[in-house]
């Protein structure tokens, strides 16, 4: 059944679309996938720390981990290696892993970000950041 032109579905200011809630999920996955990354690097940093703790050779700390990783994710060791590797490769490339910068959240979803020096830099997103409101106003109800 074909549709004329007047009747097109147009989505209201601030309503989410298909395309933004594709976006949406496909940021939060990116996020969780750096938090797993940063969890599998703290695991690893605590079983060298708990090894040299008790005075133990830390030669198979790694083997360990990985071995723990991949059982844990159903996972191949080689494939827990590399998440290891891209996890430690990873953890000192992004500003926020250093303790001298700042980040602050903006209206709209932009990033303020302030360097050790004290330059700030406001970081924009490429795309409209759907806003979510209660209608009617008030408490959530769940």
């Amino acid at each position: 059944m074909s549709r004329s032109p007047s009747a097109r579905d147009e989505v209201p200011e601030g309503i989410p679309t298909a395309l933004d809630w594709v976006v949406m999920c496909a940021d939060m996955a990116t996020v969780h996938a750096a938090q797993r990354y940063a969890c599998i690097v703290e695991l690893w940093d605590d079983a060298i720390a708990d090894a040299r703790r008790r005075e133990e050779p830390v030669a198979f700390v790694e083997r360990s981990v990985r071995l723990e990783v991949a059982s844990a994710l159903r996972i191949t060791e080689h494939a827990a290696g590399r998440l290891m590797g891209v996890g430690r490769s990873a953890a000192g490339i992004t500003p926020s892993n250093t303790t001298d910068w700042r980040v602050k959240a903006k209206p709209g979803g932009a990033l303020e970000w302030t360097s050790p020096a004290g330059r700030v830099y406001l970081v924009h997103p490429e795309r409209r950041i759907p806003q979510f409101t209660v209608d009617p106003p008030g408490a959530p109800p769940f």
